[in-house]
């Protein structure tokens, strides 16, 4: 029996010794675990020996006994709190791991985010802040360290009170909730920085506030952006506004439309006081027209057309109709070509459709009066040296409308010789103002070569043109 307490004990204590020595590979601790390995070998060797007397019959007391049981209960002892040291340690090797990551996870997320924080200890006035704010400044640790005297320099000083007089606030627990806040700082070389920052707070047991905390992100190349993007949409409505345009954007694959508020008002409607969607838009489109506009716009979002150009009656608030020209420009198209997404104006064009109706008429009644009287018409821009001849002045001398070009040379050439040199006196007295009025008969040659008889007047219109 005592033999074999013997035994176990030398073979625990080598195990000992060699996990300790495992220990000091892993953790380094050569102080520590050098000294208890050192002393389980001694125990070990002296165990050995123990058990080597026992064999030759040199022990038998019951001294040697309970000391061979004190050092089996010894190494058991040993045994067990290595192994448990092993494994917390492992345990604590695999967290500092996994926390060394995170952290350098982290930073690297801050890094990406523009991200950096600032942390106030109002317990002793300390402040702490991370290294991307030593980035963010061009600073390292060894050449500046933050405090609650400096660490304030950095904000723009339009903005320091605002910063400053927040912190003090969370200091006086006059304020305990997240809060947002956006200011300047200048950066290196006195670059100006545009923050978004997030201001927390930690209090204590009795809810005192004893920490603040400053989560902020560099915006300015969002803000810059922003910025030139607000520039870009005031310059637009700048434009519209003087060309009395509405404009629409026209998301394709989303079936998404934006009616800007001009787009609105100049149909006499309040600014969104109707959805923002296609359906809306036809609900307003005159019958008549509706037709033809949905088929041009149906040819231009399948990409059958290049461009899109049409007028329309649209319905203003009043009920009654204003002309509409809409124009609309390809902004994305997907790798088919077809049109993704395009934006487009509407132009108030009822004025100008209703002077060119009057006009048409005009012209129509015009040439039914010139009809009756067998007469032809022409203007005539003398600067200019251009004339424009009206279908009927062609056809009373058996030419096609246009089968000669409208300049004077042109009617010139078609005046019998005799007649154009006392006609050419008239008109240049009646050109220089010498004569109030212009009324000849002259000769003109017909298409079929013969000669008729014409009667020219004219009348100044201004002082640039004649009819």
């Amino acid at each position: 029996m005592f033999g074999i307490i013997v035994g176990v004990s030398v073979i625990l204590q080598f195990v000992a010794v060699f996990l300790s020595l495992r220990i000091i590979k892993i953790t380094g601790q050569w102080k520590v675990w050098g000294l208890i390995s050192l002393a389980l070998m001694v125990i070990g060797v002296r165990s050995a020996l123990t058990l080597f007397r026992l064999i030759v019959g040199e022990v038998s007391s019951s001294t040697d006994l309970i000391a061979a049981l004190l050092v089996l209960i010894i190494s058991a002892l040993m045994i067990v709190g290595v192994y448990f040291y092993g494994l917390n340690y492992a345990s604590i090797t695999a967290l500092t791991k996994t926390l060394k990551q995170r952290e350098s996870q982290l930073i690297d997320a801050q890094r990406i985010a523009n991200l950096a924080i600032i942390e106030f200890d109002f317990s002793d006035n300390s402040v702490w802040w991370s290294n991307e704010l030593y980035l963010r400044y061009g600073y390292n640790k060894a050449e500046f360290s933050p405090n609650y005297a400096n660490v304030f320099d950095f904000v723009h000083e339009a903005d320091r009170d605002t910063v400053k007089g927040v912190i003090e606030r969370y200091r006086r627990s006059e304020l305990s909730e997240p809060l947002e806040l956006d200011y300047r700082t200048l950066g290196n070389g006195d670059v100006e920085i545009c923050i978004h920052a997030l201001v927390t707070s930690e209090k204590d047991r009795t809810g005192q506030i004893i920490r603040c905390r400053i989560v902020s992100q560099d915006i300015t190349g969002r803000k810059r952006v922003e910025d030139e993007l607000k520039s870009r949409e005031e310059q637009l409505k700048l434009v519209m506004s003087v060309n009395d345009d509405g404009w629409y954007d026209w998301d394709i694959a989303k079936k998404q439309i934006y009616f800007d508020p001009r787009y609105y008002t100049m149909a006499g409607y309040q600014p969104n006081e109707y959805p923002s969607a296609y359906e809306e838009w036809v609900k307003r489109v005159h019958p008549d027209d509706i037709a033809k506009t949905e088929k041009a716009s149906s040819a231009f979002v399948v990409g059958e057309t290049s461009e899109y150009d049409e007028e329309f009656r649209f319905k203003r608030k009043d009920g009654e109709w204003m002309w509409i020209r809409s124009r609309t420009k390809i902004i994305s198209r997907d790798d088919r070509g077809t049109p993704l997404r395009v934006v487009g104006t509407h132009t108030d064009i009822t004025e100008k459709t209703i002077a060119e109706d009057k006009l048409k008429k005009n012209e129509e009644q015009l040439q039914l009066v010139m009809s009756v009287n067998n007469d032809g018409w022409y203007d005539w821009d003398g600067p200019a040296n251009s004339i424009y001849f009206d279908p009927r002045f062609f056809t009373i001398a058996g030419y096609e409308p246009n089968d000669f070009p409208h300049t004077f040379e042109e009617a010139v050439k078609r005046i019998h010789p005799t007649d154009y040199l006392e006609m050419e006196k008239v008109l240049r007295a009646f050109v220089a103002g010498e004569l109030s009025s212009y009324d000849e008969e002259f000769r003109f040659r017909r298409n079929d070569g013969d000669w008729m008889w014409l009667r020219s007047k004219i009348k100044t219109v201004s002082l640039n043109n004649c009819a």
